[in-house]
C-alpha cells in the first residue's frame, strides 16, 4: 500500500509541476496562488505517508486528499485556468468587479481597444452600429490574431 501510495504522491508532484509550468506559459495571473493550493496538497500527502500507522488510517486519511484534490481542487482552481486561457485565446477579458465578459473592438484610433459589455456585443451582432466618440468610426471586433 505504501508503494502505490509512494507512486501515487510521485505522479501528484510531477503533474503539479507540469501544470505550474503551463500557467507560467500562458501567464495566467492566479499562477502563485494556485501553486500554493499545489504544495498545501504535496504538504498533507507528504505527511500522510511520513506519520500514518496502519492501513486503516492511511486509507481514511488518503480518501481525504484523493477529494480535496480531485474534487474540490480540480472542479474548482484548475477549470479556472481553462477558463481565462479560452477568454484570453478569443481575446476576450473578464470583468473581475461585475464577473462579465467585455469584448475587444477597434476602432480608427490607433492602439485604442474599446471593452464593450456582451450586451452591446450582442446588439452589434444584431446590426446595430456604435462609433468610437474620439475618432467617429464604426467600432468593429478585434482579430484575436493580432
Amino acid at each position: 500500500m505504501k508503494g502505490i501510495i509512494g507512486e501515487f504522491f510521485e505522479y501528484m508532484k510531477e503533474h503539479f509541476s507540469k501544470e505550474e509550468l503551463y500557467m507560467e506559459q500562458i501567464g495566467y495571473p492566479r499562477l502563485e496562488e494556485h501553486s500554493k493550493i499545489h504544495k498545501d496538497i504535496i504538504n498533507s500527502m507528504s505527511n500522510l505517508i511520513r506519520t500514518t500507522k496502519n492501513i486503516n488510517e492511511m486509507k481514511e486519511n488518503l480518501v481525504v486528499i484523493a477529494e480535496k484534490w480531485l474534487l474540490e481542487h480540480i472542479l474548482q482552481n484548475d477549470v479556472k485556468i481553462e477558463e481565462w486561457r479560452r477568454l484570453k485565446v478569443l481575446n476576450l477579458q473578464k470583468d473581475p468587479k461585475k464577473d462579465e465578459i467585455k469584448y475587444k473592438y477597434v476602432c480608427g484610433c490607433q492602439n485604442k481597444i474599446h471593452n464593450i459589455s456582451k450586451t452591446v456585443h450582442d446588439r452589434i451582432l444584431q446590426g446595430k452600429k456604435y462609433s468610437c466618440t474620439i475618432c467617429n468610426q464604426l467600432i468593429k471586433i478585434k482579430d484575436w490574431q493580432s
